[in-house]
C-alpha cells in the first residue's frame, strides 16, 4: 500500500529519470527521501549495476539521526524542532562509526544547514558512504533530500564529495525546477 501511494505521487515520477541518470553517470545508487516521523523514507531510488546492494527500495526507512538523507531533512526544520525531534527519537549505534549523541548530531545538522549537504561514513552500514543535498520549493522550504552512496573501497570521503557533490547538486536543481516551475 505504501509503495503504491508513494509511487503515485508526482515527486518520485519527476525524480526517477534524474536518479537514473545520476546513477548511470556515477555508477552508484541514488535515492530521494522525505521525512516521515523519525526516519527518512525512500520515495525514489535508482541502483547502478555495480553498486552496493544494500536492499534499500521504495518505502525503506533510514533513521534520520544517522543517515545523510535524514540529516539533510532535519536541517530543513527550524533548529529547535530538529533538536526536539532528535531528543525524542530512539538513537542507537548501528555500527562502531554511528554518531548518535544529541549534541554531536545537532552539530552535524547545523553544519549541513551551513554547507548545504550532509554525509555519512559507515554509520548506517559498515563500508558504505553517502552524501545528500536538500530539494527546496520556491519558498526555500526543504521538501525532500537527494543522496548518492558509494563503497568505501571505491573512494575516500574527500574524493567522493569532490567527484559527486556537483553532479548531485545539478540533479537536485533540475528536480526543483521540474517540481516548482515558473
Amino acid at each position: 500500500v505504501a509503495n503504491a501511494y508513494l509511487s503515485s505521487r508526482p515527486m518520485p515520477s519527476l525524480a526517477q529519470p534524474l536518479l537514473d541518470a545520476l546513477s548511470e553517470r556515477t555508477r552508484e545508487s541514488a535515492s530521494l527521501g522525505q521525512l516521515l516521523d523519525n526516519d527518512a523514507i525512500i520515495v525514489g531510488r535508482s541502483t547502478a549495476r555495480r553498486s552496493l546492494s544494500t536492499g534499500l527500495g521504495i518505502g525503506s526507512r533510514l533513521p534520520a539521526y544517522c543517515s545523510a538523507l535524514g540529516r539533510v531533512l532535519l536541517a530543513g526544520l527550524p533548529p529547535q524542532e530538529a533538536q526536539a525531534r532528535l531528543r525524542n527519537m530512539p538513537r542507537v549505534a548501528l555500527t562502531r562509526q554511528t554518531i548518535f549523541s544529541v549534541p554531536r548530531v545537532v552539530e552535524l545538522v547545523q553544519r549541513c544547514r551551513e554547507e548545504g549537504y550532509a554525509t555519512n561514513d559507515g554509520e548506517l552500514e559498515v563500508g558504505v558512504r553517502s552524501m545528500a543535498v536538500p530539494v527546496r520549493d520556491r519558498q526555500g522550504q526543504v521538501v525532500a533530500a537527494m543522496s548518492i552512496a558509494v563503497g568505501v573501497e571505491r573512494m575516500g570521503m574527500g574524493e567522493f564529495r569532490d567527484a559527486f557533490l556537483p553532479m548531485l547538486n545539478r540533479a537536485r536543481d533540475t528536480l526543483a525546477t521540474r517540481l516548482f516551475p515558473g
